[in-house]
């Protein structure tokens, strides 16, 4: 290249690097940034405390100075990751704007919104009937805390569908139906229930359905165990034999496939607690044939007729829609020996806090009263058909003659025969209070102080036990189990009805733990021997190690010796939650062809109508 003498150096460099031309040297064009972010959570209730990233912004050609958000509430904040609470309900717009190191800016918007979701709440009225059956659905007790309700979507077991606050519909063939209501409040929060509607056939009784469907004998369940009215086929043991015999040691699922419900939600209750409960409960269901749930059973018991337990879908409820379909019928004991001025109530208390007397949500209660329910009516299917006894009997055999061939052999009845219970005045008072008998002037004159003495020196843990024979074992079962897996103590107490309530009397004589009482501990190590499915010596272990039982104060009320001084220890582990105080209900008396939780069909065996006290 020829350089030409006096031309400047910066005209040569510019020739030589092609740099001269119209509007001269200069910088490139600045390329502007790109804006994005992220919103962390971008839903909730208020107050919503939130993260705002521009981390993933970028600039091509430099690096971002600055980041601006408006939160969309009036405010501004600044910085690339920020964090900001929205305190009210509503729908915001955020926009971030980058600013480059040349000047360059860019902006980007996202949404959130705070909002308290709808409540979703459906009535039926009916709530169940028999085939075909129109039932009105309302959604008016739905709710939207922090704004309204706009819109009401129903979808009738996916064969139709309708809007609207109410909605009718009709069922025409018996079934299991659920009813779906989507509800949508005024910033698009959606909340979802389900209405079980059980639409009977003519039986007489809520239609039911196998919870595994597919189970080996699910097509045998409702006609052996629950036909209602309908003329039920004598069952065999070859057509539906006792879980025992099909499973020696069953899993959950086996269980589950001889459950029987009137509504899907019962099932999905009772597997839950079920795999929550140690192994010895399914070891107590190998006797019996089915375990029927159902909408329309109050109390629960167990048939002999059928080797099957039927359980109160009280104990069973999560939503008030579930409980909304469980009968409403009252106790038809509720009114037996109200002309006797005492009573021998009982309850389970864990850690000073009676069973369902601190807050907590339904769901959390499944558990301690289900186990309770299980271990009690479970015990009389052990106490009628021992598992030992299931692999020697003859398929032929109907499940009532398996039940009955060797009533002198029943865990109860040799209870009744080494370790019975002595006193006559609380076997007539309970059959007054459990069996509807009726008071003598005798009875009617008894003080508490009278019954002190009779009740705390014999054998019994609570006043249930002397209905009969099978109470006094089931209640001796269910009291260790109680305390054994969940730390529950039975409490029981001599009260004089002098307050307008059982819990506001005043307690004559009463007692935390009686299972360790001298008058009671060996008739508890007979059970433990004679029944109890699991870890024998285990069980037996822990009954040498609990302490003796807490004495109740005299003088005080029910309701204030819930609180006893040693009971904050008196338990294991920590108090279980509670909730709405719990009633726990065992079945009883001639209303239902009951006699304790045990169902009697006609024309049982002399033998066992002595035994139940009914010649």
């Amino acid at each position: 290249m020829d350089i030409v003498k006096g031309a400047p150096i910066a005209a040569l460099m510019c020739a030589a690097l092609f740099l001269c031309g119209c509007g001269g040297g200069g910088s490139a064009a600045n390329r502007p940034p790109t804006a994005s972010f992220t919103i962390n959570p971008n839903s909730g209730p208020p107050p919503l405390a939130v993260t705002l990233d521009a981390s993933a912004s970028r600039d091509g050609d430099g690096f971002i100075a600055t980041y601006e958000w408006d939160v969309g509430t009036g405010d501004t904040v600044t910085g690339q990751t920020v964090q900001y609470t929205y305190v009210d309900s509503g729908a915001y717009e955020v926009q971030l704007t980058v600013t480059d190191d040349d000047g360059g800016r860019a902006s980007v918007t996202g949404e959130l919104v705070a909002n308290v979701l709808p409540t979703a709440r459906i009535t039926a009225d009916p709530v169940a009937g028999e085939a075909p059956v129109t039932v009105n659905f309302s959604a008016s007790q739905s709710t939207d805390e922090d704004g309204e309700v706009v819109s009401f979507d129903w979808d009738f077991a996916g064969s139709a569908q309708a809007n609207g606050a109410t909605a009718e519909h009709t069922f025409t063939d018996h079934g299991i139906y659920p009813v779906e209501l989507t509800v949508t409040d005024d910033l698009g929060g959606v909340a979802e229930v389900v209405f079980e509607v059980n639409v009977r056939d003519d039986a007489g009784v809520a239609y039911t359905v196998p919870y595994v469907p597919s189970g080996v004998y699910a097509d045998a369940l409702r006609p052996c165990v629950y036909p209602g009215t309908r003329a039920a086929t004598n069952c065999t043991l070859e057509r539906l034999p006792f879980l025992g015999a099909e499973f020696s040691a069953p899993t959950v699922d086996d269980v589950l496939t001889r459950v029987l419900v009137s509504h899907r939600w019962m099932g999905d209750s009772f597997r839950e607690v079920l795999a929550k409960l140690p192994a010895d409960v399914r070891q107590l269901a190998r006797s019996v044939t089915a375990i029927v749930i159902a909408s329309d059973i109050r109390p629960a018991h167990y048939r002999v007729g059928t080797g099957a337990i039927y359980l109160d879908a009280g104990y069973f409820w999560r939503s008030p829609e579930e409980r909304a379909v469980v009968t409403m019928e009252a106790d038809f004991r509720g009114g037996f020996g109200r002309t006797i001025p005492l009573y021998v109530p009982w309850r389970y208390v864990r850690n000073n806090a009676a069973l369902g007397s601190v807050g907590t949500t339904r769901a959390e209660l499944l558990l301690p009263i289900i186990a309770f329910l299980l271990y009690h009516e479970l015990s009389h299917a052990a106490d009628f058909v021992p598992a030992a006894r299931i692999d020697d009997m003859a398929p032929s055999l109907t499940a009532y003659e398996a039940a009955v061939q060797q009533p002198t052999q029943w865990p109860s009845s040799r209870l009744a025969m080494e370790h019975p219970l002595r006193s006559q005045i609380m076997r007539e008072l309970a059959g007054v209070f459990f069996l509807g008998a009726s008071a003598t002037r005798a009875q009617e004159a008894l003080q508490p102080d009278e019954v002190v003495a009779e009740f705390a020196s014999d054998g019994a843990v609570d006043f249930y036990s002397y209905s009969t024979q099978f109470e006094d074992l089931a209640d001796l079962h269910d009291t260790l189990l109680m305390s054994y897996h969940h730390g529950y103590e039975k409490d029981v107490g001599v009260i004089g009805r002098n307050g307008e309530t059982d819990s506001e009397s005043i307690v004559a004589w009463g007692q935390r733990g009686r299972m360790t009482d001298p008058a009671v501990i060996d008739r508890s190590r007979w059970v433990i021997d004679a029944l109890y499915p699991g870890d024998a010596q285990a069980l037996h272990g822990y009954l040498n190690t609990r302490p003796a039982p807490l004495p109740m104060q005299p003088g005080d009320t029910w309701a204030d010796n819930v609180v006893l001084q040693g009971g904050d220890d008196f338990s294991s582990g920590a108090p279980l939650p509670g909730g709405a105080p719990i009633t726990l209900s065992l079945g009883t008396g001639a209303g239902y062809d009951l006699v304790g939780c045990i169902h009697v069909p006609d024309g049982a065996p002399a033998a066992l109508r002595q035994r139940l006290g009914l010649q």
